[in-house]
């Protein structure tokens, strides 16, 4: 069992939050409020002017700055994201407001069709719930899998790595962020797609959160998604990668179907109601730990940007041709340039060396997951290492093991230094002293770190391109784990 992320097995697979999906769906509105309004600017400034260059010269020109400064915020540019969100020859979506619902399904699922260059093999029928019913329906299909046990190791996984606090009851809040997050969700073991509905009507929103699950069963029905229906102890970290290109894939077609909308219904997507739900599931987030916040986060922000250099390569067929052969770590996902990187296996960690340690599944410890605690060491982003994504970018392969006794934890960190390597010991070692400070330091050589602390010991080991920490009760036992 992964123990960084929720179960993704049925529903949890693919889902889009409501935060994000929100704010992804209406970003494009926003940008081409605030293209229109520079541009119509920019034409009053050249009347007054007299003109100058000919029409459509004067209007290329006010149009192209105004594009590219509305995309400022988004961090791309003409020739960067902004391009994948918005590309060069924009497709319209018909207008479907008063059509009945029935019409308006069809007429998205085409607009799906026509906008990922794919076509369904049979029909889907979206059942929309109420806020109250799709939260209870998440979180009863989430805790259905997600056992006390799981969050049980989970959390003390997460609390020896300092990234939640101690004895946070992670099942419980996990259940409570994705009932309230989930706009929607796919099934694709019994093909069931569900939408969030507010009220009698399909708003812009819901409209939007359609066409992201509609992606979702397409995709499935043609090309398969690329994630087992069960999980499998050891490939969590490549899992999770393949989860990015599934959920990046639903999320650049839902920016696309977005745009193809007409600018009143984009800005209609920023009715009141929609914007109260938006700013709340925002704060939600925010009250989260922070490596919770990215886990959520990573499969839609850092899969667009994943499938977004795909489509660059080679438009959609790219995109598909990655659902054959999948990244294999959520590496590839963070540095798609590291594509074709052989990934090393570490050995598992020694066992304790008292008796009473029960083991646990070993699982995989990946790139992403390191970067988020390297983000906020102890929680605190203020923390951050400055140098974080090119410590992360040393990853070569990376495993965890968990044993428990009783209330106590011993946690096992392996990781592999990519060749030529040298800054992932010394990260570790920095990220540890910021995320569990330690008055009763023992030994420090160096990146090498021994701790005695109240609440746990640490012992780092760095040999050749391996490095081990150990973390635990007792100092002996810390370094026993690291053999």
């Amino acid at each position: 069992m992964d123990p960084y992320r929720p179960p993704r097995r049925g529903p949890i697979l693919a889902v889009v939050l409501l935060s994000v999906g929100f704010l992804a769906s209406t970003s494009i509105a926003v940008w081409q409020y605030v293209e229109l309004q520079q541009a119509q600017a920019r034409i009053g400034e050249l009347e007054a002017e007299g003109g100058g260059g000919g029409l459509f010269g004067d209007l290329e020109e006010a149009f192209g700055d105004a594009f590219e400064e509305g995309l400022g915020g988004l961090g791309g540019g003409a020739g960067g994201l902004g391009e994948c969100l918005l590309p060069e020859e924009p497709f319209s979506a018909p207008p479907i407001g008063d059509l009945p619902v029935e019409e308006q399904i069809a007429s998205i699922a085409d607009a799906v069709e026509r906008l990922r260059g794919l076509e369904f093999g049979e029909p889907v029928e979206p059942v929309f719930l109420s806020p109250e019913e799709i939260t209870a329906r998440v979180r009863e299909l989430f805790l259905e899998e997600y056992t006390p046990e799981l969050g049980d190791q989970e959390s003390r996984i997460l609390g020896a790595l300092g990234a939640i606090p101690p004895e946070t009851d992670l099942r419980s809040l996990r259940a409570e962020v994705f009932g309230s997050q989930v706009a929607g969700f796919y099934d694709p073991q019994t093909g069931e797609l569900v939408v969030r509905q507010a009220g009698d009507a399909l708003t812009a929103n819901d409209r939007i959160v359609l066409a992201h699950e509609l992606d979702h069963a397409l995709t499935d029905q043609v090309l398969g998604l690329p994630v087992p229906d069960d999980l499998r102890a050891g490939s969590e970290d490549r899992d999770l990668a393949a989860t990015a290109l599934v959920e990046g894939d639903a999320t650049l077609l839902m920016q696309r179907y977005s745009v193809s909308l007409s600018l009143e219904d984009q800005l209609g997507a920023l009715d009141p109601t929609a914007l109260i739900d938006a700013f709340q599931a925002q704060a939600d987030l925010a009250e989260l730990p922070h490596f919770l916040q990215a886990e959520l986060r990573f499969p839609y922000e850092d899969g667009l940007t994943y499938v977004c250099d795909r489509h660059a390569e080679g438009g959609w067929p790219a995109v598909d041709a990655a659902y054959d052969d999948p990244p294999d770590s959520t590496l590839e996902i963070l540095f798609p340039d590291r594509d074709g990187l052989a990934l090393g296996d570490p050995r598992p960690g020694s066992d304790p060396d008292a008796p009473g340690w029960d083991p646990t599944p070993g699982r995989q410890f990946g790139a992403a997951q390191l970067l988020w605690l390297l983000q906020a060491p102890g929680g605190d982003p203020t923390q951050a290492l400055p140098n974080a994504e090119a410590v992360v970018g040393e990853w070569a392969g990376g495993a965890l093991n968990l044993w428990t006794k009783g209330p106590d934890s011993a946690v096992a960190i392996l990781l592999l230094d990519r060749p030529g390597g040298a800054s992932l010991c010394r990260g570790i070692s920095d990220w540890y002293r910021a995320a569990i400070p330690d008055d009763d330091e023992q030994v420090d050589q160096g990146p090498a770190l021994l701790t005695d602390g109240t609440a746990q010991d640490g012992f780092l080991r760095c040999v050749g391109d391996e490095v081990r920490l150990g973390i635990a009760p007792q100092v002996r036992t810390a370094m026993a784990i690291t053999r």
